[in-house]
């Protein structure tokens, strides 16, 4: 049943339903695709689940008054009751009540199916301003849900970047954002992961979310990293300071890969610890600046609780977005040599070279030597397909594509598992990268043997035989 059914249906049932939140705010203002709908009615819950019993019907949000009706999002109307640490949720009678309880005046506009607009806060006004106006008092909103804080961000750079124009705070809510910034410590941490990927989801610019909590304060509790950043001058090949080169490496990195996106703002965090001048060349180094990024990144994100996927897809691409991509040219053995690595760290390559891409791009080139200006669509189409050729081609980036197993190694050299076999599956794997003409099951199992005699290898350890009987 599509939206303007459930609608229709209510109304016929002698309730009133309106469209409201993001999807006016989406689809109707800004004109781009909402995912989802939301629909606010007069019905209970119960009497949705009863006029609506042919029909799919979920329950997300029992103490709220929230069904799923066919994939449509349908809560009753309601008003919030916060007290001390704990919120109430009453029914309401009325559009009007119901907008009273959301945070900002955009998001509380109300839309009949008819396409007639219910503004009860001045959310057409502000919007058309470009104003970002909490409803009611902005310290009471914000000691409502302190959360509203990083949201009020967030809509600060999805707005300005979506209307094409500059969005800013009104007055008195810049005004509570920064008298109230110390309570994002007590925000749970897992709202403000879901906070930042959503950003990163929905901004491509997203370096205006970072921007923006600069201003009011916040920054150095959510990311003191990247606060440290700012001001920092780099060396001759950036002309920007560090900060604006990570906002431009990560806003030149596309919101299909929040993750990435994340990494492009992240991934030089390292340089304000290992900034050195060195006098032989008359300029500054970053040495292993990569290294310490690494270190630095995952103790921010395992306290924003970032899964440990996501920790371990970060920071391994910190640490390897400084290997170069020139050696991977000259023949396919460079090819080989990276994915091996990638593979050890479970990097995706695609993923390497958006990182290594975006770094380049993050530059105010215009007063860059030439040796810095972003790669052409040649150079990045050969480096697709060079990683490619290697998988099509199928020559051996890892152990498993050895053309032997283990089991083989120990029956050739009479042994029993232990790190012999992995010295000689290393030590194989190296050969067969070098040259994968060498990787058939007769070569390998004269290469054991070679590697053996020659003590390129420790002995095989001896095999007990005095077993209890």
């Amino acid at each position: 049943m599509k939206p303007s059914q459930i609608i229709d249906t209510l109304e016929k049932k002698g309730h009133t339903c309106f469209y409201t939140g993001g999807f006016v705010r989406d689809h109707i203002l800004l004109g781009i695709q909402a995912k989802d709908i939301d629909l606010v009615t007069s019905a209970t819950p119960e009497q949705l689940k009863t006029i609506f019993s042919k029909s799919k019907v979920e329950e997300v949000g029992k103490s709220f008054g929230v069904l799923i009706i066919d994939g449509t999002e349908v809560a009753t109307y309601r008003k919030d009751i916060y007290t001390k640490n704990e919120l109430t949720v009453e029914f309401g009678s009325s559009l009007e009540e119901d907008s009273r309880r959301r945070d900002f005046t955009f998001n509380a506009i109300g839309m009949d199916k008819a396409g007639k607009y219910y503004d009860y806060h001045g959310g057409l006004f502000d919007y058309g301003a470009g104003l970002i106006r909490f409803i009611g008092d902005p310290n009471t909103r914000i000691e409502e849900d302190p959360n509203r804080i990083l949201r009020a961000c967030r809509f600060f750079a999805f707005l300005t970047e979506k209307a094409k124009r500059q969005f800013r705070f009104e007055k008195n809510t810049l005004k509570a954002l920064k008298m109230n910034s110390s309570i994002v410590l007590d925000i749970d941490k897992e709202r403000i992961h879901k906070e930042i990927i959503t950003t990163l989801s929905t901004t491509q610019k997203a370096s205006l979310f970072f921007i923006a909590i600069k201003k009011i304060g916040i920054l150095s509790h959510v990311f003191p990293s990247i606060d440290h950043t700012i001001g920092v001058l780099q060396n001759r090949y950036h002309a920007e300071d560090l900060f604006t080169h990570s906002m431009l490496v990560g806003d030149s990195i596309s919101t299909k890969y929040p993750i990435l996106k994340l990494v492009g703002y992240l991934h030089d965090v390292g340089k304000v610890r290992t900034k050195e001048f060195l006098s032989s060349v008359g300029d500054y180094t970053f040495y292993d600046h990569e290294t310490a990024g690494a270190k630095i990144v995952e103790k921010e994100l395992v306290g924003l609780k970032f899964s440990n996927f996501e920790i371990d897809k970060i920071t391994s691409l910190i640490k390897e977005h400084m290997r170069g991509l020139k050696n991977l040219l000259s023949d396919s053995k460079g090819f080989r040599k990276a994915l091996n690595k990638f593979e050890l760290l479970k990097i995706n390559y695609r993923d390497y070279l958006r990182i290594r891409i975006a770094d380049r791009q993050g530059k105010l080139v215009t007063v860059c030597p030439p040796t810095v200006v972003p790669y052409s669509i040649s150079e990045i189409r050969e480096l697709l397909l060079g990683f490619k050729g290697v998988h099509e081609r199928g020559e051996p980036t890892s152990e498993l594509s050895l053309a032997i197993t283990g089991f083989d190694i120990m029956d050739t050299l009479k042994t029993v598992p232990g790190p012999l076999v992995g010295k000689v599956k290393k030590d194989l794997l190296a050969l067969v990268i070098e040259d994968p003409t060498l990787n058939t099951r007769d070569n390998l199992l004269k290469l054991v043997y070679k590697l053996h005699s020659t003590k390129m290898l420790p002995p095989p350890p001896k095999i007990n035989t005095n077993f209890p009987v």
